[in-house]
C-alpha cells in the first residue's frame, strides 16, 4: 500500500505582507536576527503539504497563515511541531512564540473554534 502526501512547494518571502522581519511577532525571522544569512531556506510540512521557507525562526502565526493559504486571523487555533531542534524535538506554540526552523520539520495546525 502506497501512501502520498501533497507536495505542493510555495516559497514564502520574508518581506511579504504578513511575514516582515521587523517585528517580533512577525511570521518569519531571518537568519540575520540570530547570526546567520538572510538567504538560507528550510523546507518544511504544514498539515501535509511542504513549503519552503526563508529564516531561521518561524511563529505560531505564521504556521497558521501557511496552514490555511490566506493568512486570515490565528486566533482559535492549535499548532504543534514535531522533528525539531534538538533543544525542543516536539511542541506546541502559543500564540505570539515561535521555534527554530529544522529541514522537514513538520507542523500540524488545527482550528479549534467553537460551532
Amino acid at each position: 500500500m502506497a501512501i502520498t502526501t501533497n507536495t505542493t512547494e510555495r516559497t514564502i518571502d520574508p518581506t511579504a505582507p504578513g511575514y516582515a522581519a521587523a517585528a517580533p511577532d512577525a511570521a518569519v525571522v531571518p537568519d540575520t536576527a540570530v547570526g546567520g544569512s538572510a538567504q538560507a531556506t528550510r523546507s518544511i510540512v504544514v498539515n501535509g503539504v511542504r513549503h519552503v521557507v526563508h529564516g531561521d525562526r518561524i511563529t505560531f502565526e505564521g504556521v497558521v497563515g501557511l496552514a490555511d493559504g490566506r493568512g486570515t486571523r490565528s486566533d482559535g487555533h492549535t499548532v504543534a511541531f514535531t522533528r525539531g531542534p534538538v533543544e525542543a524535538p516536539e511542541g506546541l506554540l502559543m500564540p505570539g512564540h515561535g521555534t527554530v526552523l529544522v529541514e522537514d520539520q513538520v507542523f500540524h495546525a488545527t482550528a479549534t473554534h467553537e460551532g
